[in-house]
């Protein structure tokens, strides 16, 4: 599966990039990053089969 969203650590910071750019920052952690981008995947794909 080819996720949109995906968390990294970008200067030790963990943020959120949809097809490489940042688009969410200010996560206490990495895992919290990792849980929002996982949402955001479900999102998008159940999004896709609707349309």
């Amino acid at each position: 599966m080819n996720d949109k969203y995906k968390a990294e650590l970008i200067n030790g910071k963990p943020v959120i990039l949809l097809n490489g750019s940042m688009i969410e920052k200010g996560f206490i952690s990495i895992i919290d990053a990792e849980q929002k981008a996982d949402k955001l995947n479900q999102a998008s794909i159940k999004n896709n089969q609707v349309e």
